[in-house]
């Protein structure tokens, strides 16, 4: 009897294993899928980050940023009086001449201005250098001729005064 005793006595401890249903395994299946997933896109990023910063960190004031006020357009109809034209060639650092005939020199008459202008990059595309004469009315501009072509222009642009600049400025720590 001993010998049934202890055999009824494993049994009864041993507690049936129980099987795990297919909708579970799949569900832990997917969280540990997705873990390692989630890992895997963090290393990636860590990485990346890393190679962004390695590029761009030395190159970033390598070229002074330029800061650029509003250029100014010059068309026929517009009201423009001569004396703020003239400041505004100020501005730009033309020099005031006799004779308008090398970039950035302007010469100035009674009722026209002639104009040599440096060209500029502007985002839309190039304005190129052109020798400009420009004829007023009062206050009104009536005329914008390029004189090396010997036509009327629609619209000219002026470079853009450059209001400021960033570029690095080394710190230095003193202890």
């Amino acid at each position: 009897m001993p010998k049934k005793r202890a055999q009824k006595s494993q049994s009864r401890r041993r507690k049936p294993q129980k099987r795990r249903s297919l909708k579970a395994y799949l569900l832990g299946l997917f969280i540990k899928l997705g873990v390692l997933f989630s890992i895997f896109c963090v290393v990636l990023l860590i990485y990346v980050d890393g190679q962004v910063r390695e590029k761009f960190e030395g190159k970033r004031w390598e070229l002074p940023a330029k800061v650029y006020s509003r250029p100014l357009e010059l068309y026929a109809g517009q009201t423009l009086p001569m004396d703020s034209l003239r400041e505004e060639l100020r501005l730009l650092g033309y020099r005031f001449v006799a004779s308008a005939t090398r970039a950035g020199t302007t010469e100035f008459a009674s009722s026209r201005v002639r104009i040599f202008t440096r060209g500029f990059a502007f985002p839309d595309g190039i304005e190129p250098s052109r020798q400009l004469l420009l004829e007023f009315s009062g206050s009104r501009l009536q005329r914008v001729i390029d004189e090396r072509e010997g036509r009327d222009v629609a619209l000219v642009r002026l470079e853009p005064v450059q209001v400021g600049a960033y570029t690095r400025v080394p710190m230095k720590i003193v202890i």
